[in-house]
């Protein structure tokens, strides 16, 4: 049996049913508990200027966030977007201990695939995630996770897509994990490797690869539609290494996706990045999480770096049509704090086989709190 085969056979509602029997478990306790410290209140808002074909002018994203502790160490997180000025129910999760070096989190949250899916957009250094992050991480699903670890860490999860949770059957279901650590981590510099699986099955909902140049509203995609019936195993590699004031990251996602009455085809892609700090203020990692952190500028100081990527994804495969796209970008980071910076980018996507590329000027301002 296959892990594919596996994820099939969870039966319809059995997630959802596990999430609220850890919730009503959990829940309870939390509320009785008195809070650890009062809840933290942060936001953050990006807005996208104009530029060569590029659509904007209006807020990327309004984010407001909410977490805190109970005594009980139960940690909370809820996260809501207004960026279309309509309130949109984006994270909520609560997260406990239950051991030394293991936690369990239940709730919807992001599902553990990918250093640039699991990075935040208002950390990384480009406007958007890449292409390949984009057609491969399933993003924020309701899930229930164990994850831990101490040198190396470890995440393993079930989901089921968010949209569909609480459906009759056919709703996409998946197991995610991602296996990952620091072998160097300490003042000359941080080298990290990453491992991360999903095995989805889409039942009758089908499951969709896609993916956009990373300019926000852009209406050059790749796209394989919707595949009913379709199984997928998904594989990700990640290396991340920092020392001095450079940074560099490479990933490698495949996708065996399993058609009925048909043989398994595969897609994939990779992105290769590089950013230089010219003032050593990089990006903190996040050794725990296994992801980067915010840059800290010095107060009363801006500190600036230069980012430069490439990304090659293909969703092409037999009877699969969705497209092949090569990007390359490059711009600047200007940083005035650690949840502000202005953006200034360049970036060409060119479909391959599919006439004139794209060339986008993408201009950000981002200002938290």
């Amino acid at each position: 049996m296959t892990p594919a085969d596996l994820v099939g056979g969870v039966r319809p509602g059995l997630i959802q049913k596990t999430l609220f029997l850890v919730v009503g478990l959990v829940v309870p306790q939390a509320l009785s508990a008195t809070p650890q410290d009062g809840p933290e209140f942060h936001g953050r808002l990006m807005i996208d200027f104009p530029g060569l074909d590029t659509p904007g002018g209006d807020p990327r994203s309004l984010r407001l966030k909410i977490n805190g502790e109970f005594q009980t160490g139960i940690d909370w997180k809820a996260q809501f977007e207004a960026g279309s000025f309509e309130l949109d129910f984006k994270e909520f999760y609560l997260d406990g201990a239950l051991g030394n070096h293991t936690r369990a989190r239940a709730g919807q949250f992001r599902e553990p695939m990918g250093l640039d899916g699991q990075t935040s957009l208002e950390v990384i250094p480009f406007p958007e995630r890449s292409a390949p992050t984009q057609a491969f991480t399933p993003g924020r699903n309701l899930g229930v996770m164990l994850h831990g670890g101490h040198e190396l860490h470890w995440d393993l999860g079930v989901f089921a897509d968010s949209s569909e949770a609480f459906d009759a059957p056919g709703n996409e279901r998946a197991i995610s994990a991602r296996l990952y650590g620091a072998p160097e981590d300490g003042s000359k510099g941080i080298l990290h490797l990453g491992l991360a699986a999903s095995f989805r099955n889409g039942h009758s909902t089908g499951l969709q690869f896609s993916a956009g140049p990373g300019a926000h509203g852009s209406s050059q995609t790749i796209d394989t539609g919707l595949m009913p019936d379709a199984r997928a195993a998904t594989l990700a590699l990640e290396l991340a290494h920092a020392s001095g004031q450079w940074t560099t990251v490479a990933e490698l996602m495949a996708s065996s996706v399993h058609l009925p009455q048909k043989d398994g085809m595969t897609i994939g892609g990779a992105q290769l990045s590089a950013v230089y700090s010219f003032d050593d203020e990089r990006s903190r990692w996040e050794p725990e999480l296994g992801r980067w952190g915010r840059v800290q500028p010095t107060e009363g100081k801006v500190s600036v770096e230069w980012a430069a990527r490439l990304a090659f994804t293909d969703l092409d495969a037999n009877t699969i049509e969705g497209g092949a796209q090569f990007d390359w970008g490059s711009g600047l980071n200007l940083h005035f704090t650690s949840r502000s910076r202005l953006m200034l980018h360049y970036q060409r996507s060119q479909r391959i086989s599919a006439g004139n590329g794209l060339d986008l000027l993408l201009i950000r301002v981002q200002m938290g709190f």
